[in-house]
């Protein structure tokens, strides 16, 4: 049933420093995340501190392996009609434009 040599299973772990990166890793790859938001977190707003979304994702992306992560945030699109129209525009110009990179 079982061959008489145990075998070995590959390592699929990667060093704290990053130094060793297993081919299963998503390296030299960009990944781009488009972000969504009721309320605004810009810097200096003060609730940047509030933000756990875009840190969250961006920690998960650098864990797996990606290392050049790109974003696009649409924000606020809670509010008056108007102020989340001119948010989506420009996130749709900005995506736009993200697009063309890749």
């Amino acid at each position: 049933m079982g061959s008489s040599s145990p075998r070995r299973q590959r390592s699929r772990s990667r060093l704290a420093d990053g130094s060793e990166h297993p081919e299963c890793l998503p390296t030299g790859k960009p990944a781009a995340v488009t972000y969504a938001r009721g309320g605004s977190y810009l810097p200096g707003s003060g609730a940047e501190g509030f933000d756990v979304q875009k840190p969250y994702v961006e920690l998960w992306l650098r864990f797996i392996g990606f290392t050049d992560l790109r974003s696009v945030v649409v924000e606020p699109t809670l509010g008056p009609p108007d102020l989340s129209e001119q948010a989506k525009a420009r996130a749709l110009e900005a995506a736009t434009a993200l697009g063309r990179t890749f």
